[in-house]
């Protein structure tokens, strides 16, 4: 291991980041990522988020029209967060791109109709830059997928196909890979929704990442009451 490690935070905060962000930035991260944030942009005129150390991307008023968009920032003004726009994304949502110190960093938020299907896509078009000979990528976010979810509804460019692609490469999921647990067989949340009175839990954000990259993996429950989805935070070696 490295002299220390660099903290990724990935949170979707399901809107309304400017009254959530106080929380948010008590769990210390070297880099935030967070989806699912109200275009307003509200959050720019908070006294403790770092205007200039940001990017911010939404389709808004483009082929799509979404309401929301994603967010990646860092407090660590000795570490620059940086557009990296040498992917093609063939217009889907959301896939932010960016160089953080030594990492290329993959921020995602998949969105409907297609959820995994996009990202399975995205990510085979891009391979060769994003996974060829690259220790040092990172992949996280709120993938709306687990493999019970994408068997049944997607026959094709599902989960396992991911995975599948994944491991060609020696990428692995930080969760599944620190804890050993199969997928489809997750003792953690990440994810709570609510049907006909009872509350049902998920396994649907990960982290990908190069093969024993991950130091460390923790699921966060602390914004629970903030939003529908759980924290994730990594540890990688710097």
């Amino acid at each position: 291991m490295g002299e220390w490690t660099v903290r990724i935070l990935s949170w979707n905060c399901r809107g309304g980041l400017q009254n959530k962000f106080s929380e948010l930035i008590k769990v210390r991260a070297d880099l935030y990522l967070i989806q699912e944030v109200g275009n307003g942009q509200k959050w720019l005129n908070l006294d403790d988020f770092p205007n200039d150390n940001y990017l911010f991307e939404s389709k808004n008023g483009t082929t799509h029209n979404d309401r929301n968009g994603i967010l990646a920032f860092s407090l660590n003004h000795d570490i620059r967060v940086k557009a990296n726009n040498n992917l093609f994304d063939l217009d889907m949502r959301y896939y932010q791109y960016l160089t953080f110190g030594t990492y290329d960093v993959l921020n995602v938020w998949t969105h409907a109709p297609a959820y995994i299907e996009d990202l399975y896509s995205f990510i085979y078009v891009n391979q060769q830059k994003l996974l060829l000979n690259k220790s040092n990528t990172v992949i996280m976010g709120d993938f709306n997928s687990n493999v019970i979810w994408s068997d049944h509804e997607h026959k094709f460019r599902n989960h396992d196909d991911l995975n599948t692609l994944m491991e060609k490469y020696n990428f692995a999921s930080g969760y599944h890979e620190i804890s050993k647990t199969p997928f489809g067989q997750e003792t953690d949340y990440t994810f709570r929704q609510k049907r006909r009175g009872k509350i049902n839990k998920y396994y649907i954000d990960y982290a990908y990442t190069s093969d024993k990259l991950i130091q460390n993996f923790e699921v966060i429950h602390n914004f629970d009451d903030l939003s529908d989805h759980s924290a994730i935070l990594i540890e990688v070696e710097n």
